[in-house]
């Protein structure tokens, strides 16, 4: 019985997904693949030498939560996950903000 809510969440990660595609994968500091069936992103950005002293950045001067790509596994320092199962307009807010965090910092990660 619960069909249309399966639909309705499909199309809203979708959405989300779609809308991480949009600002991240066309940031030229960042490298991302599109999701096929999750609703995070794992977002590489190549040089980055902590992903926690990122998130750690982002979260104070941006108020934006990510999770440290080192949680998952070595050699992930370079990446952090971002959750895009929430609502489009908070969503396309965070994306703005983490990529002018990048815009102001990336030759400092």
């Amino acid at each position: 019985h619960g069909d249309e809510l399966v639909r309705d969440l499909r199309a809203r990660y979708a959405g989300g997904r779609d809308l991480v595609m949009q600002y991240l994968g066309a940031h030229p500091r960042v490298e991302v693949s599109k999701p096929q069936g999750a609703f995070y992103s794992f977002v590489r950005v190549p040089g980055m030498r902590s992903s926690l002293n990122f998130v750690n950045g982002v979260l104070a001067e941006c108020d934006v939560g990510l999770a440290p790509g080192y949680t998952f596994g070595p050699d992930n320092d370079e990446y952090f996950r971002l959750c895009f199962a929430q609502s489009h307009d908070r969503l396309e807010e965070a994306l703005k903000r983490i990529c002018g965090y990048l815009d102001r910092h990336g030759n400092e990660l």
